[in-house]
């Protein structure tokens, strides 16, 4: 069972989850609504989501780890909206992202979970 660290930061509460290598992965959950920035190597829980979108507007290169125990992460794809399987974002624009998972991208991202 994975541990958990619970701080108040600011007056907000927030978790964080043990790594398992002297480090704290900040637990989040995507807006059932809304979409919401991301910070980069933030770990979520996106297992409530099939799908999750991706909005980049950055420039340089997006990569996405997945998790099933949020713990043990390995590379992962993203999907471009003609459907076409990319495993790193290198320009702006939407991609999507299967969910059921933990998920952490490498550059911050605009996320919307979706069923």
């Amino acid at each position: 069972m994975a541990d958990f660290l619970t701080t108040v930061l600011s007056g907000i509460t927030k978790r964080f989850r043990d790594m398992g290598d002297t480090s704290f992965a900040e637990v989040v959950s995507l807006p059932a609504a809304a979409a919401a920035p991301l910070a980069a190597n933030t770990a979520f829980d996106a297992r409530a989501f099939g799908a999750v979108e991706v909005q980049y507007d950055g420039a340089g290169t997006v990569t996405v780890l997945r998790s099933k125990d949020g713990v043990t992460y390995y590379p992962w794809q993203f999907l471009a909206l003609d459907g076409t399987p990319v495993t790193s974002i290198t320009s702006a624009g939407i991609y999507s992202v299967r969910g059921s998972g933990w998920l952490k991208f490498s550059a911050t991202v605009l996320v919307d979970g979706s069923n």
